[in-house]
């Protein structure tokens, strides 16, 4: 029997990512791995993000957190921020809509040049933005935090398994949508200064590609599965696999949580039965990854002494049945 779950803070990493379905117990996974992450390593500051739109962040903590970076109480050195990605998107049409009312209001007053349907596209595409969008928002701004150095670690407890596979798919998708209004705007390049909506559309498609190296570096970024010893947690979990896979994301580590510990009760016994099929299952198809195993609990994990004691048992997690 071996730890299951250390061996990726064994490499410097930067960010740290948690996926899976909801109901997994994911958020807390990513919490308590934050509180492990402070503990173990004291002269560095971890930022703690949630870029799940039904935000639990801060329930799990107990604490107030919302959509600024605040420090979570009785941690020195772990911060954590609720993202409103929502907001972020919001933000981002009014700026584009701004500049681009500027520039055609430009060729209003200048008459002479036909721009009608030009005018039509531009505006229209912040409402064609692509689902999903408004989470590489979220991450544009992890990213900013990282390169203004404030933060060494960041956990990321990301939105359900169907959120995230559609983000991952997001920076091409991104990059080409804004794309498609850089290319108008070039048209009209020495007729007209786009100065503001140039610039904003530039500095969010480079963060973009900014954003998809850092996905694709496996020295620098991990995710981690979360799933329960069920059907439904298993199969979503393959799923999520396959496509980071697909996409070359690194991924190592696998947290089944909630399985049911031995005991005496002849219905807890049966459901054990089943759900260490799905252990072995997973443990046998995925050889490569270190899959922890961590105990279905009698109470809600809720606070920082609740989280604390989660914190030990996830990272004492053993692989596979400990009764084999």
């Amino acid at each position: 029997m071996t730890n299951a779950l250390p061996s990726f803070l064994e490499k410097d990493l930067r960010f740290i990512f948690f996926g899976g379905k909801g109901g997994v117990r994911k958020t807390t996974s990513a919490v308590a791995s934050a509180l492990y992450l402070a503990e173990q390593n004291p002269n560095k500051k971890i930022l703690l993000v949630s870029t799940d739109p039904a935000h639990s962040v801060g329930d799990s903590l107990d604490q107030q957190i919302g959509d600024r970076v605040v420090p979570v109480q009785g941690i020195a050195n772990l911060f954590a921020r609720e993202a409103d990605a929502e907001r972020l998107l919001v933000d981002f049409k009014r700026q584009y809509r701004e500049s681009i009312d500027e520039i055609f209001k430009s060729f209003l007053s200048g008459g002479g040049v036909k721009v009608e349907f030009d005018q039509e596209v531009m505006e229209r595409l912040p409402n064609l933005s692509p689902p999903g969008i408004d989470e590489v928002m979220a991450l544009i701004e992890v990213m900013e935090l990282m390169e203004g150095q404030e933060f060494d670690i960041f956990v990321l407890d990301n939105a359900p398994t169907g959120h995230l596979l559609r983000f991952l798919e997001m920076p091409d998708i991104a990059r080409d949508w804004l794309g498609a209004a850089m290319k108008v705007l070039l048209k009209y390049r020495g007729m007209v200064r786009l100065g503001a909506v140039a610039g904003l559309v530039m500095k969010y498609s480079k963060q973009v590609r900014k954003l998809q190296k850092q996905l694709l570096d496996a020295d620098g970024t991990e995710i981690i599965i979360v799933t329960i010893p069920e059907e439904m947690g298993v199969v979503k979990m393959k799923r999520l696999l396959q496509a980071l896979s697909r996409f070359k994301i690194a991924c190592r580590q696998i947290v089944i949580n909630m399985v049911t510990p031995p005991n005496d009760c002849s219905f807890c016994s049966m459901k054990r039965d089943e759900e260490q099929r799905y252990v072995r299952e997973v443990i046998a198809q995925y050889p490569d990854y270190r899959v922890g195993c961590v105990p279905r609990l009698p109470h809600p994990i809720r606070g920082l002494k609740k989280l604390l004691e989660f914190r030990q048992i996830l990272y004492s997690a053993q692989v596979g049945d400990s009764d084999d």
